[in-house]
């Protein structure tokens, strides 16, 4: 199968680290796109993984280059999806409800905020959105497409089962053990 992860913020990264891994493991064919923000794309070179971004020169905090980063950002991901033909997008990025939509690709947006608390998220994204994967406890104001869990996002790179302290890791950055453990 391919899949196209969408990864807009470091913490898409973590998000998504280990369900990336074991579908590379598992042999589907997956293509990562991402933006420029803080240290995402060094986290992405640190796996050594193929990505391509989309906002390379990242962009203003205004309404304008909100607006037009998003959409040059579903621009450039309407012409991967024509040239690439993805089976599905994984994402929490608006952009991938609007062309998945589009293109009548399956869809996935991720999303830990309430449409409520998040209103503009909700007009952008949950009309186009195949699904909308979120904790039980949000409302995403769509339970026809809403795929619920409990938990949150940092149980999937906080999980025990993918996660272990590295005490090592604290004594290096010299905070007292004492207030760690």
């Amino acid at each position: 199968m391919k899949i196209l992860f969408y990864l807009h913020h470091p913490a898409h990264f973590h998000l998504f680290h280990h369900t990336i891994k074991r579908l590379k493991q598992n042999g589907h064919d997956l293509m990562l796109v991402a933006t420029k923000k803080d240290v995402l794309e060094d986290l992405l070179k640190s796996e050594g993984w193929e990505y391509e971004n989309f906002l390379p020169d990242g962009r203003k905090d205004n309404k304008f280059s909100i607006a037009m980063g998003l959409a040059k950002q579903d621009f450039r991901l309407l012409k991967k999806c024509l040239r690439s033909r993805p089976d599905l997008l994984v994402g929490t990025s608006t952009e991938i409800c609007h062309i998945g939509w589009l293109l009548r690709i399956p869809n996935i947006f991720v999303n830990e905020d309430d449409a409520d608390v998040i209103p503009l998220v909700k007009k952008l994204a949950h009309p186009f959105a195949g699904k909308l994967l979120s904790p039980e406890v949000c409302n995403t104001g769509r339970p026809d497409k809403t795929i619920s869990y409990k938990g949150n996002h940092e149980l999937a790179y906080l999980h025990p089962d993918v996660f272990a302290a590295d005490k090592n890791v604290v004594r290096n950055i010299s905070i007292p053990m004492s207030r760690i453990f």
